[in-house]
């Protein structure tokens, strides 16, 4: 039996790339394991006992859901980030998800918890959630000290786009002239008040003390599956400032926002930047503890491979 894994391809230590290379070896316990990019064009033809698991893309022609439509699978599992905030983004995968057996969607509490409100209620009795992950090793502590008390800095890591939120944070940045934003990413943003920095490598020492100058990594999302990046800077040392549509919610460890209320989020953003450093230190060590009990790779992994045996 083969598992053919079906993600993105690359050496990259973040998301999405890092879900290829930390589960195709813990799949292994399963049998052979192949991995392909999900952008390949081509099509498996799956021999006895076959799984085709993985990440579908738009185009018909590539290996997903070319292959999905091949006869002889034993199982056909989607696994993919998912949110319903903006349903137009996700409406193209309908017949893929009528084709699968079973869908394992990467995304957060809030959005399980409120899909039967959603478009895509008739999805939830093929989805199982799937949480993301972290390695620590390649995440490690770097965060060394807070800055003062009212000089506190607010980083958001990504591309932007409406399903992040960027237009939000630009609103967040222009009614608070007093707090210090940045942006490290692809792309142009629309404020003037947010710092933007560009791409960066985060293999390298400079990239990483950068990194390390700010105290909270911030998601204003507005239908984010469960971004990476919370979990990754929550690794470094940040404490994690987000709108529940990035996908969490109600988390000891992380602080949430409202989503469209300026003056409520503002008013909580305020009150971090002021904050004193023993609360800081409490969202860490409880982020930490979170990182160690629940967003690693092992859980993960095996949760997928109860879900293919099953």
């Amino acid at each position: 039996m083969t598992v053919h894994f079906v993600y993105a391809r690359g050496m990259r230590n973040g998301a999405p790339q890092s879900i290829t290379r930390e589960l195709a070896p813990r799949l292994a316990v399963l049998g052979n394991v192949r991995v392909y990019d999900y952008t390949e064009v081509r099509t498996i033809e799956p021999a006895a006992g076959d799984i085709l698991l993985g990440h579908p893309h738009a185009d018909p022609r590539t290996v997903f859901q070319a292959s999905l439509r091949r006869p002889g699978w034993a199982k056909r599992v989607i696994l993919c980030p998912f949110s319903h905030g903006i349903p137009e983004a996700y409406a193209w995968m309908e017949p893929v998800v009528e084709q699968a057996d079973l869908f394992l969607a990467i995304t957060g509490k809030y959005w399980m918890e409120t899909i039967g409100g959603s478009a895509f209620a008739p999805w939830e009795k093929k989805m199982r959630r799937v949480d993301l992950a972290v390695n620590v090793q390649h995440f490690p502590p770097i965060k060394t000290m807070w800055n003062a008390r009212g000089r506190r800095r607010f980083l958001y890591i990504g591309y932007p786009g409406r399903a992040k939120g960027t237009d939000y944070l630009c609103e967040l940045a222009e009614a608070n002239p007093s707090l210090h934003f940045a942006w490290i990413g692809w792309g142009m943003i629309g404020s003037g008040r947010i710092e933007t920095i560009g791409p960066c490598e985060f293999t390298l020492p400079e990239a990483l003390e950068l990194v390390g100058r700010h105290d909270f990594i911030i998601c204003c999302g507005r239908a984010d599956a469960n971004p990476a990046t919370i979990l990754e800077g929550l690794a470094w040392g940040l404490v994690p400032v987000c709108t529940k549509e990035s996908g969490y919610r109600d988390e000891r460890w992380l602080v949430n926002i409202p989503l469209d209320d300026v003056a409520g989020a503002s008013e909580i953003l305020r009150g971090l930047n002021d904050a004193p450093e023993a609360e800081l230190e409490h969202y860490v060590a409880r982020g930490r503890a979170a990182l160690v009990s629940e967003y690693n790779w092992d859980r993960v992994a095996a949760n997928i491979i109860a879900a293919l045996r099953g």
